[in-house]
């Protein structure tokens, strides 16, 4: 509120727009904040196109994936009990491999630095995470309200009832290296989701050389991270042009969208290499950096076959 002033009259109109929109939509049956965001995507979404050619397009349903990531782990526990995951998680000899081999792994536990949780977040009533530690034969919380004991018909109970929610390691374990769900990342989960790759592949070894293999196969670097719709700004530079500014503007038209179905990807991705340069040496690189940059000039050519002058 205290920067409103510093919007134009166009945008405060239409934050005025869309805070009715979000305003007069029944969140009542919602019980996470996930439920929330894909009722308000489905209501402004239309907005992001011209009015003329709203009715023509399609409606945005977006799923709350940690729904299906239960789901899905409810029905590899009941029908598949030779799978790595399940005797990762109730097989006494992996499952102690596994707090040993993943501790301070990325996406899993550290108890130094008092991070992550052993395979299950806990929800309470209000929603909020618990960090969780399995000892003596029970899914503890450190303040000692929550106590669910280490067994099949408990950890289903408890992840039916929507309390359980696996952690990252055991969450991407599922979906992508066990289930094969080809992940669409951006610039951090590329890392983190390859450092996990190889972290289960070493764990795994020989016990499970089938599943190995198959995890070595599965690509875990395909980026989504170049926004679609760019801009000049008022010093020629080109720029993000977010949802927002497309709705104030009145959204994208018919003619923008059959040019834009038309355009090779590289071409969005051109004024992106200096974000990617830059985190990739960030992680990778080494010795001096080059000072590589790609420049508004260097783009023109690729927008001009686009969209002319």
């Amino acid at each position: 509120n205290h920067l409103w002033h510093h919007y134009s009259k166009q945008a405060q109109d239409f934050l005025v727009k869309a805070q009715e929109i979000i305003g007069n939509i029944d969140i009542s049956g919602c019980r996470m904040l996930g439920d929330q965001i894909a009722k308000i995507n489905y209501y402004l979404w239309p907005l992001i196109f011209e009015e003329k050619i709203r009715s023509n397009v399609s409606n945005l349903i977006s799923l709350e994936y940690d729904d299906m990531v239960i789901d899905y782990l409810l029905h590899v526990l009941t029908n598949d009990k030779n799978s790595f995951i399940y005797k990762m998680l109730l097989d006494d000899q992996l499952r102690n491999r596994a707090l040993v081999h993943f501790e301070g792994k990325t996406g899993a536990w550290d108890k130094i630095r008092n991070k992550g949780t052993h395979f299950f977040w806990y929800y309470n009533d209000e929603n909020n995470q618990t960090r969780l530690q399995l000892k003596d034969g029970k899914l503890q919380s450190t303040d000692g309200a929550v106590n669910i004991d280490w067994k099949l018909e408990a950890i289903i109970q408890k992840l039916k009832e929507r309390r359980l929610l696996p952690c990252m390691l055991l969450k991407f374990s599922l979906i992508i290296f066990y289930m094969g769900l080809k992940p669409f990342t951006g610039y951090g989960s590329t890392n983190y989701i390859s450092v996990m790759q190889k972290d289960l592949m070493e764990f795994l070894g020989k016990e499970f050389e089938d599943e190995v293999e198959r995890i070595k196969k599965i690509k875990v670097n395909n980026m989504t991270t170049v926004p679609v719709v760019l801009k000049k700004s008022k010093n020629s530079e080109i720029e993000s042009y977010f949802a927002f500014d497309v709705m104030k503007d009145g959204g994208l038209t018919h003619d923008y969208l059959q040019r834009i179905n038309t355009v090779p990807i590289r071409y969005f991705a051109g004024p992106r290499l200096n974000d990617i340069y830059d985190y990739a040496f960030s992680l990778y690189g080494k010795g001096e950096k080059s000072d590589i940059k790609i420049t508004s000039e260097d783009c023109e050519p690729l927008f001009r076959k686009v969209f002319g002058n």
